[in-house]
């Protein structure tokens, strides 16, 4: 006698199948972002450019940061580097540095403590701005970095170069991709954290999916003023979404720079990887509900998809050998797997190009979690997903936050720092 599954069953397993190999369709065309020729009217393109970086703390590479900030490959730029107080740690660490460059144009900005209805670091951003924006053209950039990345010395000039095209660009942008820098036992969750990140940066390569990342960006002051940046910042958390709402208010694409993709060392525990994850979702179910809520039913499918295919093969591998009931969720396994080690392939491939095989090996690890344990990482995706869809506060630098929409923050006091990458 054969049992056939319900209908319903082999619609989810369809979603599920048809699910992965998009994935790995995405993940193929991020790796082929870094295959393309370099664009000579992007090489030319050098407008004086403003670097404004907010510090908190002493990230992983604080003083490689710093010297990579000052060794940029670009004819004319200044830095601004804000910290909230000279009491901050990383204050002392800014001006130790940049002894050794004593040519580079560079400001360390003391913004002073936030307002309540504003992110410490969009408040250390704002005092930047004002700083720049009296004597800013219209033609100059402002660039917007993270503190706790290390960029190559070509990564400002291939952020600034897409600008050029101004009637289509308001943005560019580049990721992260956390790199662990912790071994034995605990490194686990750092290598979690960097194949989340790796998922989340393929999709920029799709520009509908693309949007802005604030520890890499750029744009000009002319697009700054008309979207009211400024104003903007001032009522948010999310840096990143803001710029992205701007420029698709003024019908401007977030143009995805894959040269400026930035390896970021992390050093994290479980607490510190669902601290940071979860802060993401919230952000992400406030400022952009509908990538959001893409992103929770995508998980929910992978994981209703998995647990039920291998339920039901474990239940009738044994009782119908020989009929057609279990090959049906088997096959639907069969194909998930092959889709997970083309997607990994791909991914693999794009790291080398990005970084090279130093970094690459470095990588190793969290590659073969991508790889291998998929259902095991993405079950924890969909439960830190699930956990996202309730209540609306976050913890940012050691500062609580309550998002009561996009535009109201209330911030709710002091901790000790989690630890946690922006």
């Amino acid at each position: 006698m054969s049992h056939h599954p319900h209908p319903l069953l082999l619609l989810l397993w369809a979603a599920w199948i048809l699910q992965a190999w998009l994935a790995s369709v995405l993940v193929r065309k991020f790796a082929r972002r870094f295959e393309r020729r370099r664009r000579l009217k992007f090489e030319n393109y050098r407008p004086r450019a403003m670097v404004i970086v907010p510090f908190k703390g002493i990230d992983a590479d604080l003083p490689g940061c710093v010297r990579a900030l000052c060794e940029q490959d670009y004819p004319q730029y200044e830095l601004l580097l804000v910290v909230e107080s000279a009491d901050d740690p990383a204050h002392d660490v800014l001006t130790s540095q940049l002894r050794a460059f004593p040519d580079r144009q560079v400001q360390v900005v003391v913004a002073g403590e936030a307002p309540a209805h504003i992110g410490q670091k969009l408040h250390n951003q704002l005092a930047a701005i004002e700083r720049i924006d009296p004597r800013c053209v219209d033609d100059d950039v402002w660039v917007f970095a993270d503190s706790d990345a290390v960029p190559s010395n070509q990564w400002l000039a291939a952020l600034v170069g897409p600008l050029v095209d101004k009637r289509v660009t308001g943005a560019t942008t580049g990721y992260r991709w956390l790199v662990p820098v912790n071994h034995g036992a605990g490194a686990f969750w750092s290598r979690y954290a960097s194949v989340l990140n790796g998922s989340s940066a393929s999709f920029l390569a799709f520009r509908r999916l693309a949007h802005a990342w604030g520890g890499s960006m750029a744009m000009r002051a002319e697009t700054a003023r008309r979207g009211d940046l400024a104003g903007r910042l001032s009522r948010s958390l999310s840096d990143d979404y803001s710029v992205s709402r701007l420029c698709a208010d003024l019908k401007l694409r977030v143009y995805f720079v894959a040269r400026c993709l930035v390896p970021t060392p992390i050093d994290m525990g479980w607490l510190e990887v669902v601290t940071f994850a979860r802060r993401q979702c919230v952000i992400t179910r406030v400022y952009a509900p509908k990538l959001f809520w893409a992103a929770l039913a995508t998980a929910s499918i992978f994981v209703a998809g998995f647990f039920s295919a291998a339920a039901h093969t474990l239940a009738w591998i044994g009782r119908a050998p020989s009929g057609s009931t279990w090959t049906w969720s088997a096959g639907a396994c069969a194909a998930v797997f092959l889709a997970h080690q083309v997607r990994s392939m791909h991914r693999a491939r794009a790291v080398r190009r990005a970084f090279g095989a130093a970094t690459a090996a470095r990588l190793s690890a969290p590659l073969r979690i991508d790889r291998w344990l998929t259902p095991i990482w993405m079950t924890m995706h969909w439960m830190i997903l699930l956990s996202a869809t309730l209540g609306r506060t976050v913890i940012w630098r050691g500062v609580w936050y309550q998002l009561d929409g996009r535009d109201r923050v209330v911030r709710m006091g002091q901790e000790q720092s989690d630890g946690a990458t922006e």
